[in-house]
């Protein structure tokens, strides 16, 4: 995976989940009756995992230029 595709799986899940997470922390009780406490767990936890794969990304990135071709 490229890092412009990292970031672009970065943006992608945070598009998808930043509504939840904002209206959970805006209209908690609406929030969780809609989607549930997993629904909420579940869309913080992709932005995460979205970040993680961006880390790796670089850091596989940066251990590449270090060891050279």
């Amino acid at each position: 995976m490229t890092r412009t595709a990292a970031y672009a799986l970065l943006v992608a899940a945070g598009a998808l989940a930043a509504p939840v997470a904002v209206a959970g922390l805006a209209f908690p009780a609406w929030t969780f009756h809609a989607v549930g406490f997993v629904g909420f767990v579940a869309a913080v936890a992709l932005v995460v995992a979205a970040g993680m794969v961006l880390c790796v990304v670089d850091l596989t990135s940066a251990v590449e230029r270090a060891l050279g071709p």
